[in-house]
């Protein structure tokens, strides 16, 4: 037994005096040769250049659905300036028959006439009220329907932004192959974005084939 384990003893031993390479050096090498070799480019599709900006993107369908933030804020001042305009109000009248007419002062001579009124009588007014200049019972319907705006304004950005980039992802290292799941995926993203933009970038979208 006491020869059976000097012997691999020794060999190990004699295996360390003739220089067996580190191991650890060995691995640090085979990094330092893999960090070195170049790193594959990811492929940009040159259709991207004439893509929509996402902001275009979503400022388009804003007005396909008709939520500019414009439009409310001209609203609100529409109806602000309401409360300066006059009412105008008008009318017409017209007298026909006969009137008699009897007068008579001591010293004078009397007066006996018959006087005949036939014509026609126009009346125009402009009335003011100063309190809609202050507040306008209108303004909180503006307001509340402005809030419901607001809140369909950031669903439908939210919807675009994700489909957008979604989009863009699926890109990332090129156009999908033509008929993959990814090429579909990117098919159906942008048909939902250009319905939602009311097709007017259809033209300058990256095209895969399903």
């Amino acid at each position: 037994m006491g020869r059976i384990l000097i012997i691999p003893l020794m060999a190990l031993s004699a295996l360390c005096l003739a220089g067996e390479p580190d191991w650890g050096e060995s691995l640090a090498f085979e990094i330092d040769l893999q960090s070195k070799q170049p790193r594959k480019k990811k492929i940009r599709p040159a259709c991207l250049r004439k893509e929509p900006g996402v902001r275009e993107v979503v400022k388009a369908a804003w007005e396909e659905a008709g939520l500019l933030p414009e439009d409310d804020r001209s609203r609100k001042s529409r109806v602000r300036a309401s409360g300066w305009l006059p009412r105008l109000s008008g009318g017409v009248s017209k007298d026909m028959g006969d009137r008699w007419d009897y007068r008579y002062e001591p010293g004078t001579p009397r007066v006996d006439q018959l006087h005949q009124d036939d014509g026609l009588r126009w009346d125009v007014g402009l009335t003011w009220d100063l309190a809609g200049t202050v507040f306008l019972s209108e303004e909180l319907q503006v307001a509340r329907e402005a809030s419901r705006r607001a809140r369909e304004r950031m669903d439908l950005a939210a919807e675009v932004i994700r489909l957008y980039f979604s989009r863009r992802r699926l890109m990332q290292n090129g156009l999908p192959e033509n008929g993959s799941a990814p090429a579909l995926m990117l098919l159906e993203n942008t048909a939902t974005l250009d319905a939602f933009t009311g097709e007017r970038f259809c033209s300058r979208w990256c095209e895969v084939k399903p």
